[in-house]
Parts: C-alpha cells; sequence; structure tokens
C-alpha cells in the first residue's frame, strides 16, 4: 500500500477558493457604501461639526457665566480669551471684539466656522452691561 502523506490538488483548490472568497467579504466590508472606510469618513466629518458646535456653545456658555456672576471684569479681554480658549483656530474663527459692554455701545464678538469644518454660518455675541445674547445660525453643509 502506497503511503500518501502530500496534499492533493482537489483540496489545494477548496482552500484557494475559500481563501478568495474571504477576501472578497472583507474587501467588502472595507469599501463600499456601508463600508469600514466609508464608516470612518463620516464619523471624522461628524467630529468635527461636533467640536465646532461644542467650541462655540462653551464660549457663549463661560461668558453667560461671568457675565451673570460677575466675578471678573466683562471685557473685551475677558471675551477673547474665553473664546481663544475654547475655540480652536483651525476649526472657529474667533473675530476682534468691538463696543464698550454698555447699553449704547454693546461688546460685540463673532465666532465663525472655518471653511471645510462642515459648517456654516456665525454666531454673534453681544453683551450690553447686563445681558449677554447670541444671534445667528450655524448649518450643516
Amino acid at each position: 500500500m502506497k503511503n500518501n502523506r502530500g496534499v492533493t490538488l482537489v483540496a489545494l483548490v477548496i482552500t484557494i477558493i475559500v481563501l478568495l472568497i474571504l477576501a472578497g467579504v472583507s474587501l467588502a466590508m472595507l469599501s463600499g457604501d456601508n463600508g469600514i472606510l466609508t464608516n470612518a469618513q463620516k464619523a471624522k466629518s461628524d467630529t468635527v461639526k461636533a467640536n465646532v458646535r461644542d467650541s462655540i456653545n462653551n464660549t457663549y456658555m463661560e461668558l453667560l457665566t461671568e457675565a451673570y456672576a460677575k466675578t471678573k471684569t466683562f471685557d473685551a479681554d475677558l471675551m477673547k480669551d474665553v473664546a481663544n480658549h475654547y475655540c480652536n483656530s483651525s476649526e472657529v474663527t474667533v473675530g476682534e471684539p468691538s463696543g464698550t459692554g454698555s447699553s449704547e455701545s454693546p461688546l460685540t464678538m463673532t465666532l465663525t466656522p472655518v471653511s471645510g469644518t462642515g459648517v456654516t454660518g456665525s454666531i454673534t455675541l453681544r453683551y450690553d452691561g447686563n445681558l449677554l445674547t447670541r444671534s445667528g445660525t450655524l448649518t450643516d453643509e
């Protein structure tokens, strides 16, 4: 009787076919409309959009707290410092504050998402000596 120790051609062909099927399934999961790479790019875009909105909202909330707590002098320097603290310059442009902070000359500053972040519009913060208000809208591209 012969001693068969080798791999038959049929077993080799079946192994190659199984590997090709696995490779095809893996490529389909990576690419395509619902693939891993597409979902990762969408998640990155959504994260940048959320960072822009959070930066602007955190700036507004911190300044609102300062306006009501009155623990610091509410002036252009405070507005700029708080905005620069919360807003990443690659995502949000912080405008120069203008005005004095009185009812006759309210202190205003505009926060604008940088082009390419997926968010358009701008938010203007206005402080009249007593009340901090926010106007404007942000929309997703």
